[in-house]
C-alpha cells in the first residue's frame, strides 16, 4: 500500500471545529424534525375537531356552550399553527410576514450542505426557534390535555352520533 495525504478542497476558515459544526447541524435537524411532528399533531388535532363540531351540531343534548368551546379551541390551535408555520393567507398573496418559529428553524438549518459555521444570524435564528417553539409546545400540551380531553365526554354527554 502507497501512503497518501488527504488535502482539503475548499478553503475554510482557520480555527473551524468540525465537531461543533457537526453538533450544531444535529440540534438543527433535532428542532426540524421536532417542528414537523408538531405540524403533524396539529393537522390531526384541527381533522379531529372538524369531527367534533360535526358532532356537536348533530347531538340532540348539546348546549350551546359547547359548540362555542369547540370554536375557540379552533381558533387556539389555528393560532398555534400561524406561530408555527406562518400565515398560509398571507404567504399565497406573496405578502411579507412575522417569521415563523419553522421559517426561524429553516433558516437556522440553511448550512447542512457546507463545513462552514454556522452565521451569526443562523444562530440567533435557532436560538429564537428553539425558545419559540417549547413555549408554543408546553401551550399545545396544556391546551390538548386540558381543552381537547375535557371536550369529548361532553360530547358524549350530548349524545352525539358516533363519538364514544
Amino acid at each position: 500500500a502507497q501512503p497518501f495525504n488527504v488535502k482539503p478542497v475548499h478553503e475554510v476558515l482557520p480555527g473551524s471545529d468540525y465537531a461543533e459544526i457537526a453538533r450544531y447541524q444535529q440540534d438543527t435537524s433535532e428542532l426540524l424534525r421536532d417542528i414537523m411532528k408538531t405540524r403533524a399533531v396539529l393537522a390531526q388535532k384541527l381533522d379531529l375537531l372538524g369531527k367534533m363540531k360535526a358532532a356537536a351540531m348533530a347531538a340532540p343534548r348539546a348546549e350551546p356552550g359547547l359548540v362555542q368551546d369547540l370554536e375557540r379551541l379552533g381558533a387556539e390551535l389555528t393560532r398555534i399553527k400561524t406561530r408555527l408555520s406562518g400565515d398560509p393567507v398571507r404567504q399565497g398573496l406573496n405578502e411579507s410576514t412575522a417569521p415563523s418559529i419553522g421559517g426561524r428553524a429553516y433558516n437556522a438549518a440553511n448550512n447542512w450542505h457546507t463545513t462552514q459555521a454556522a452565521t451569526r444570524t443562523q444562530r440567533s435564528d435557532f436560538e429564537q426557534a428553539q425558545s419559540d417553539f417549547a413555549a408554543l409546545s408546553a401551550e399545545l400540551k396544556t391546551l390538548l390535555s386540558n381543552e381537547l380531553e375535557r371536550l369529548q365526554p361532553e360530547l358524549v354527554n350530548a349524545g352525539a352520533p358516533g363519538w364514544l
